[in-house]
């Protein structure tokens, strides 16, 4: 018989297994979705409407080129867990699902590049069309309008998110200017 101490230690090396591959999965992620960074960060957090995201802030030597978000939405399946590359224009640079389990030949068709590539370049808040896209709207997975949807909104809460945070540093960087004034300037 085996014993439980066994056990635990058996499991306790299937989790970190896990781990490991999980971080080159994210790793990977992030090289693809923001292609010009050369490395990143630790991850961050940041916190809007009472929920904290992780995000990563890409350099290519020693200069920020942008962020990668992650982020999540509720799709038809579940949850639709993606990371998004913004540049420092706010232009996502790229998306990528991490997991997903929508219906199959519809829903899961969201992985697939020819959507996922409609929100490189789209900055601001993007929609979704049934009839065609424009500059800020992609084009709806044919019979999966909900999928659509959640990931243009898992895409939308990483601009927000950007937006958050470059108006934050915005601020940050006025206050540091005036602060470099004689008080009696």
């Amino acid at each position: 018989m085996w014993s439980p101490l066994f056990w635990r230690s058996q499991i306790c090396l299937r989790l970190r297994k896990i781990q490991k591959l999980s971080k080159e999965t994210e790793d990977k992620t992030k090289a693809e979705v923001l292609a010009s960074a050369d490395e990143f960060s630790d991850a961050l957090t940041v916190s809007a409407d009472g929920k904290d995201y992780t995000y990563y802030e890409g350099t290519a030597s020693g200069d920020t080129i942008g962020y990668v978000f992650k982020t999540s939405a509720k799709g038809y399946g579940g949850d639709i867990d993606l990371m998004v590359g913004i540049d420092t224009s706010g232009k996502v640079t790229g998306v990528s699902i991490l997991s997903i389990s929508e219906t199959a030949g519809l829903g899961m068709n969201a992985k697939n590049e020819n959507f996922i590539n409609q929100y490189i370049g789209k900055s601001g808040t993007i929609g979704v069309s049934k009839n065609g896209a424009s500059d800020t709207e992609i084009q709806a997975l044919t019979g999966a309008t909900i999928t659509s949807k959640a990931v243009t909104s898992a895409v939308n809460t990483a601009l927000s998110l950007y937006s958050q945070y470059r108006r934050r540093e915005g601020w940050l960087k006025r206050k540091r200017y005036f602060r470099s004034f004689p008080r009696d300037f």
